[in-house]
């Protein structure tokens, strides 16, 4: 009876060090601010940079926090043609914060008038969304999942694989106002950044399986990753989930933004704990990105 009990002993520390492990593994170690004060901060800037910044709450999470996006335009009428619109977020994963995102609408809206490229971008009703944090249950009790216990990157819609989707408000939400917002504006959702850890590397569809995509749509996508490597850093791996990870999710927002909207999709797998000190990196890559949509 005593060995059995010592075994249980062991069994149950192996497994509880294991979880620990897998914890620790996806896990930014970069603690952010309680998620009231991105909230405030987003409604500061719907004050100071009035008509430019528009916050949306398009939803609810499981807890009842308001789900977030502050949409960043030139205020004009809806032109007859389409025009670009670039969405980026965070917090996916509630423990992957990485203190980008977040700082990202400021330096925008600060900026706007200043960087050739954003200038003309904007003025030529180009738009961005930007959700700094995408799963606020989880930023908040530090897990990767939400309070469902959902992982909402496996939670996008994918026509190709036989799962149901869209079963967690944060995912639901979220792309029934993405479609509202390209549609009433006349938007063609071109790029879509989605920022995690801790990889290091630079993801594009497909995720769910190791199909490549059609060659012009790989040459683009591996053309952006080019551009990070020159402005964020030479030591990240890119290509497909499958190529880089070498696993197969379903359901993940860069696939579903990818067959949905037709738009250059990316998961961003970011540094642990370093990250955060690649801002400016970071806003290169993204005004380098932003001269291929000029």
């Amino acid at each position: 009876m005593e060995l059995k009990r010592f075994l249980w002993l062991v069994l149950t520390c192996y497994l509880c060090m294991t979880e620990k492990a897998q914890a620790d593994a996806s896990d930014s170690q970069i603690k952010g601010p309680p998620y009231r004060q991105h909230i405030q901060e987003l409604h500061s800037l719907t004050t100071e940079f009035e008509p430019w910044a528009m916050l949306e709450i398009y939803g609810y999470s499981v807890e009842g926090r308001p789900l977030a996006m502050l949409r960043i335009e030139k205020p004009a009428k809806t032109k007859s043609t389409k025009t670009p619109a670039i969405f980026i977020s965070g917090a996916t994963h509630g423990n992957e914060y990485l203190n980008i995102v977040d700082r990202l609408p400021r330096w925008i809206l600060d900026n706007k008038d200043h960087e050739p490229g954003l200038t003309q971008y904007l003025a030529a009703g180009g738009s961005f969304y930007i959700v700094p944090i995408l799963n606020p249950d989880g930023y908040e009790n530090h897990t990767r999942k939400n309070s469902n216990g959902k992982d909402l990157n496996r939670d996008f819609y994918l026509k190709f694989a036989n799962q149901v989707y869209f079963t967690q408000p944060e995912t639901k939400y979220l792309a029934e106002k993405i479609a509202e917002l390209t549609s009433l504006h006349n938007k063609k959702l071109k790029l879509t950044i989605d920022y995690h850890c801790c990889d290091g590397s630079l993801l594009f569809p497909w995720s769910y399986t190791d199909k490549s995509l059609p060659d012009s749509d790989y040459l683009d996508h591996e053309h952006i990753a080019q551009l990070m490597l020159q402005t964020i850093g030479n030591d990240y791996r890119y290509g497909s989930t499958g190529q880089v990870l070498g696993y197969f999710p379903k359901g993940t927002s860069k696939d579903y933004f990818y067959s949905t909207h037709g738009a250059m999709a990316f998961t961003f797998e970011g540094h642990r704990r370093s990250e955060q000190y690649n801002f400016d990196g970071h806003l290169l890559w993204l005004l380098e990105v932003i001269k291929e949509l000029n």
